[in-house]
């Protein structure tokens, strides 16, 4: 029988991978036993579980992206801009 680590292949009935789905669309079945789970349910049980981490990696990843880029970029930048004015360079922009 098929195993990755300790978990069996087969025991992932609330998980929906990308080829699941691209039969879902062509109208198969997805994989899915759809006596007990259907799409519906899946992706409301996932949402309920990671919905608020997914939401807050979205929202607050990019934010903090832009906090370090303004709070690093000047030391970094400045220093890299006076250095390339000397070989003929007028300014690098991030």
């Amino acid at each position: 029988m098929p195993t990755s680590g300790n978990v069996k292949q087969w025991d992932n009935s609330w998980e929906v991978t990308a080829p699941e789905l691209f039969n879902l669309a062509l109208g198969g079945s997805g994989g899915m036993d759809t006596k007990n789970y259907d799409l519906i349910k899946v992706v409301k049980r996932n949402m309920q579980a990671n919905g608020l981490q997914a939401v807050a990696t979205a929202v607050l990843a990019p934010m903090a992206f832009r906090f370090a880029k303004q709070v690093l970029s000047k030391p970094v930048i400045n220093p890299a801009n006076r250095m390339l004015r000397r070989v003929g360079i007028k300014e690098v922009k991030v």
